[in-house]
């Protein structure tokens, strides 16, 4: 995704310390660009890292961040994975329970 940043082992048992934290796993960023971290990890999956998005997808669900969770136009992590052809990641995100039968807000 545009938003990717090449990540170092040492930043990616950060960021997976910090999602199984808890306290990200179940805000939205605010504004009109307000998505949820799991959205976030979604979007900036790239190809051949399903193991590190599933981690992550793994340490925000586990804290509470619900799969359901909407961003601020109604749009679900699994509509982001199907919006970017992140097929992989859909298929993770089913795997937690994720509707497919969820709309948006629009």
């Amino acid at each position: 995704g545009e938003d990717a940043v090449e990540m170092g082992e040492e930043d990616r048992e950060l960021a997976l310390q910090i999602a199984a934290s808890g306290w990200v796993a179940t805000r939205v960023t605010e504004g009109s660009e307000g998505t949820s971290a799991l959205s976030r990890v979604v979007t900036s999956s790239q190809p051949g890292d399903e193991a590190f998005t599933e981690q992550m997808i793994d340490a925000l669900t586990e804290a509470g961040s619900g799969v359901e969770i909407k961003d601020a136009y109604g749009q679900t992590a699994l509509m982001h994975a199907s919006y970017g052809a992140h097929t992989a990641v859909a298929e993770i995100l089913l795997a937690h329970g994720a509707g497919v039968g969820v709309k948006n807000t629009y």
